[in-house]
């Protein structure tokens, strides 16, 4: 999962940093249930992206009955 990979990559070096970037990771996939519109469109049919505040990280998902996060990517990196 693009989380963890993340997450171990900081817990090399900050514990902290780690448990700090995990909170705001989830406190942003939980804010899109009740406001997914906020995120912008992306090239992918059906798929937004949203840009986690105070860190390098994109939410990437889709909103059909509900909103299923798909990717968690830092932004150097491209999708799809």
């Amino acid at each position: 999962m693009d989380m963890e990979r993340i997450v171990q990559f900081l817990l090399q070096d900050d514990l902290v940093l780690a448990s700090d970037m995990a909170q705001k990771i989830f406190d942003a996939g939980a804010n899109l249930t009740q406001m997914p519109d906020r995120a912008r469109p992306v090239r992918v049919p059906n798929t937004r992206e949203l840009l986690v505040p105070k860190t390098p990280c994109l939410l990437i998902f889709s909103r059909e009955a509900k909103v299923n996060i798909l990717r968690v990517l830092h932004t150097r990196q491209k999708w799809p």
